[in-house]
């Protein structure tokens, strides 16, 4: 049977191993803080430190490439470095290095949210002052645009606004010395100030025969002035012209309708047939010649 071995010479080796390993950490510590690196040793655990730090709370901008060029300048001084102290060196260099530009991030990125947060809070407060003008504005509009309105009723109640007078005949019959009745009609809402009505025959030649009716050797029949013309009960006024019955004949008038502000011009053209019946066919002009609507077309007048 095999002999057992000891334990002794069994953990021999382990313990050998252990020993060389502590010997040699003795002497790299030694080495690593030797008398002449001992200020550098110091100046690299806390560049360990601060750089752990600040990777939890990261700096402003400025503190870590400041730190960055302290141990650059540090370094170039250190003179105969161990590799363990190169190796230090280039590890904290990278890491404030990478500490630097994640700050640089963080305060953009800061930054921009208070930019944005500031630019929101100016627009809400400039749109908050736009609404209260707007507000202020569509009450002044809409005052203003009622200042108007009534100013535009106003004048229109003194001028006559759109309203047109119109002649018409409103019985085809003639009476008893020949004349033809016309009636004076409103067109529009608003009532005409001092409008006066004066019919004219056109070409008619000087009655010849003195045993005519007075009416109808008239050149001219008028309305007196109507201080305020609206559709109201107001005589008729009958014009007599001078044709033959069922002759096919027409006599043409002009009729001046005329108010403070503006005036009409009316033409009409009338026929009488073999039963004593008149046809009155007119067409209404503006002050300026431009047709306003006629008998056979009058959904224009309104």
């Amino acid at each position: 049977m095999p002999q057992r071995q000891p334990v002794w010479k069994a953990i021999n080796p382990v313990v050998s191993r252990l020993s060389i390993a502590v010997g040699y950490s003795k002497r790299f510590l030694q080495n690593y803080f030797a008398k002449r690196h001992l200020v550098f040793a110091v100046i690299q655990i806390g560049g360990v430190g601060l750089a752990i730090y600040f990777a939890v709370r990261p700096p402003a901008p400025g503190y870590a490439i400041g730190l960055l060029a302290f141990l650059a300048a540090v370094m170039t001084v250190h003179l105969e470095m161990i590799p363990a102290h190169r190796f230090v060196w280039s590890v904290l260099l990278a890491a404030f290095l990478v500490i630097e530009i994640q700050a640089i991030r963080i305060d953009r990125a800061e930054s921009v949210a208070k930019e944005t947060a500031r630019r929101e809070d100016e627009s809400d407060q400039f749109k908050k002052v736009l609404d209260a003008q707007n507000l202020t504005f569509a009450a002044n509009q809409a005052n203003f645009a009622d200042a108007i309105g009534r100013l535009e009723f106003l004048t229109n109640e003194q001028t006559g606004g759109n309203s047109i007078p119109i002649l018409y005949n409103s019985d085809a019959r003639a009476d008893a010395d020949g004349g033809v009745t016309l009636e004076l009609r409103l067109v529009g809402k608003y009532a005409l100030p001092h409008l006066r009505v004066a019919i004219y025959p056109r070409n008619r030649e000087p009655a010849r025969r003195e045993a005519l009716p007075d009416q109808n050797r008239q050149t001219t029949w008028e309305l007196p002035e109507l201080t305020r013309f609206s559709n109201q009960a107001i005589p008729p006024i009958k014009i007599y012209p001078r044709l033959n019955p069922g002759d096919g004949e027409e006599e043409l008038f002009d009729a001046v309708l005329s108010t403070r502000n503006t005036a009409f011009l009316e033409k009409l053209s009338v026929t009488e047939n073999k039963y004593r019946q008149y046809t009155v066919m007119w067409k209404l002009y503006d002050g300026k010649g431009k047709l306003i609507c006629e008998a056979d077309n009058q959904k224009n007048c309104s």
